[in-house]
């Protein structure tokens, strides 16, 4: 298997339909693979890194693809290049994984690990988010153990929500303390105010709602002192170019309440085979004894139930509201990893060392120093999420 190398995401376009064509046929299909995902990901964030899009293929037939960049992060007394997914460090993909033809999983991970040997600039391969169920994944950390390579592994945890046949169904799943909040309290809302549900889609209203989600979700992140997901710009213009892309392919589900005519909640969802996904959200806090953010989310997830979606994604994060709404456990995989006898190994044993350190300097330390020495010991990186 033959690895080649595209370097401008605009050279990638006459592999646009095959890409598409790959990930249908493979095991992991996501949203967060594909090329609309990535490209909208790469012109928001990817002015730091350098762009390496590998192409595997056999007789020159592509049999797999793996969007990657690399770049710079700076460490006390030295500076490391990372290898990436696109998509990864900003915090907003999941299961990023090689999109590869069901049954080449060992030979595209012996093939790349062949394409590192040649490459010695690379220090640290960092892949996270990738799916638990990775074939991949499997055997490129089988190759990794075998052949005696630096490895640092550790999963993270998410939440879904396994959709039943019917709403009735989906809420007797729930407690008796729920269950009202997606059934009393909208109908309740509906009696003290104008209520419309919106479902986004033409692209002219895409900026009026976007901007809504922007200001309500900054709002209440503020309003708890915290900087809030859109202070950063970046991300902000990722949604206003994802947002036309997933448009035009009929996977976004871009949704907004309005009480008396103002927009009081939005939540974007998007969907890709029979799974919806939660990416973001925001509400009015003036509205928050009304519940406005359940009774948005009770309308789409009835919508979603009867369009036969099979699987609610929260996606990353174990926050306590995603059990609450019937929530199940679910992981991804993060591994780090070098080659051996290397400074890139060296850095992860620094860094297993630190955390085996950590942990007994939290019992004696403020969380604020703890958490000033983790900072200085990751490094920087221009988009990197400390």
């Amino acid at each position: 298997m033959q690895v080649r190398v595209v370097r401008s995401w605009a050279d990638l376009s006459p592999i646009k339909d095959d890409w598409a064509a790959m990930l249908d046929r493979s095991e992991n299909a996501n949203i967060f693979c594909s090329y609309e995902w990535m490209e909208s990901w790469w012109k928001a964030w990817g002015e730091s890194g350098h762009l390496n899009v590998l192409i595997f293929e056999v007789g020159g037939h592509m049999l797999a693809l793996a969007p990657v960049y690399i770049e710079s992060r700076k460490f006390p007394g030295a500076t490391l290049e990372y290898l990436s997914m696109v998509g990864d460090n900003s915090g907003d993909s999941e299961n990023l994984d090689f999109i590869v033809t069901p049954g080449y999983e060992t030979q595209c991970a012996e093939a790349f690990l062949r394409w590192l040997e040649h490459n010695p600039s690379v220090d640290i391969c960092s892949f996270k988010a990738m799916p638990e169920s990775s074939r991949f994944g499997e055997a490129l950390l089988g190759l990794l153990k075998q052949r005696g390579w630096a490895v640092e592994q550790w999963t993270s945890p998410g939440f879904y929500i396994p959709l039943p046949a019917t709403f009735d169904e989906y809420l007797s799943r729930l407690s008796s303390e729920m269950r009202p909040l997606l059934t009393r309290y909208p109908r309740r809302l509906e009696k003290r105010f104008t209520v419309k549900y919106v479902q986004v889609a033409d692209e002219e209203d895409l900026p009026k709602y976007l901007d809504a989600l922007f200001s309500l979700h900054q709002k209440r992140w503020e309003k708890a002192g915290q900087p809030g997901a859109f202070s950063e710009q970046a991300r902000r213009e990722f949604y206003a170019s994802l947002s036309v892309a997933l448009l035009r392919r009929g996977w976004l589900d871009l949704w907004a309440a309005e009480l008396n005519g103002q927009i009081a909640a939005v939540q974007y969802c998007f969907h890709f085979g029979n799974i919806v996904s939660l990416l973001q959200e925001g509400f009015d806090p003036q509205f928050e004894s009304e519940k406005v953010g359940y009774a948005l989310r009770a309308k789409m997830l009835q919508d979603f139930i009867d369009r036969k979606f099979a699987k609610y994604d929260f996606l990353g994060g174990a926050d306590a509201y995603k059990e609450r709404f019937g929530g199940l456990p679910q992981t991804y995989e993060n591994i780090e990893f070098a080659r051996p006898w290397t400074r890139g190994s060296l850095h992860l044993r620094v860094g297993q060392i630190w955390g085996t350190t950590k942990r007994g300097l939290k019992q004696v330390l403020p969380a604020s120093l703890v958490v000033w020495l983790q900072t200085i010991l990751r490094g920087t990186a221009r988009h990197r999420l400390l």
